[in-house]
């Protein structure tokens, strides 16, 4: 995991694991209902070619800040696997190629508890310089692999969210070496957690414009 960059005990990106469903609003993305079927070598974090899942932003102009990511567990694990070693990609997508915006890796030790188990949520949140901004009806990525034991990613167990598929890339085990996708043509359960950007209000338009002006005048 050589070149990640890495989070500190303090700093923005924080690892957390939860037994119960994100709470959601209107511009987040997300599958929750997850059964236990797992496909070998598509739906595990020590894949070659880790699992993922694209989803598109929604449109109004808007952009969008991205502050959690989540995959959830299909029950299937190496035991109770830890916090060390996760490495997280977010990238943008045209067709089947992945053009990647931020890699997120985690170190062996963080602060707080952690006790992931093979059917929790595994959460990514950022925040603060961390914080990604997404642009509106664009198609974007995310996936996830860990380096020391496995982790079973579910398949939701629906598939009908309509905004993305479950894929992985062709990257080696344990790495992100890849930029190409094959999708799978189902969902993972996922969640996505989307906040837009507000846009400056014309009172605020207004009175750059004055400034702007008085600026002139006294020029």
């Amino acid at each position: 995991m050589a070149g990640l960059p890495l989070a500190r005990s303090g700093a923005a990106v924080i690892l957390d694991d939860s037994s119960v469903d994100p709470v959601t609003d209107a511009y987040d993305h997300y599958q929750f209902t997850a059964n236990s079927t797992v496909n070998n070598g598509q739906d595990y974090s020590d894949n070659s070619g880790p699992p993922g899942q694209t989803f598109t932003t929604p449109g109004g102009g808007a952009n969008y800040t991205l502050t959690v990511i989540g995959f959830k567990g299909s029950g299937q694990a190496d035991g109770s696997i830890g916090q060390s070693g996760w490495a997280f990609r977010i990238s943008s997508v045209s067709g089947s190629t992945l053009t990647p915006i931020s890699t997120f890796g985690i170190p062996t030790s963080l602060p707080g508890n952690f006790g992931l188990s093979s059917s929790n949520w595994l959460l990514l949140s950022l925040t603060d310089s961390d914080f990604l901004s997404l642009l509106p009806s664009t198609t974007y990525a995310i996936e996830a692999f860990s380096d020391s034991r496995w982790w079973g990613f579910g398949e939701a167990a629906d598939g009908n969210y309509a905004g993305g598929s479950a894929f992985n890339s062709n990257s080696g085990q344990r790495s992100f070496s890849g930029t190409s996708i094959s999708l799978r043509g189902r969902d993972r359960a996922f969640f996505v957690d989307l906040t837009p950007v507000p846009e400056p209000s014309a009172a605020m338009l207004g009175w750059a414009a004055l400034g702007i002006g008085a600026l002139r005048r006294r020029r």
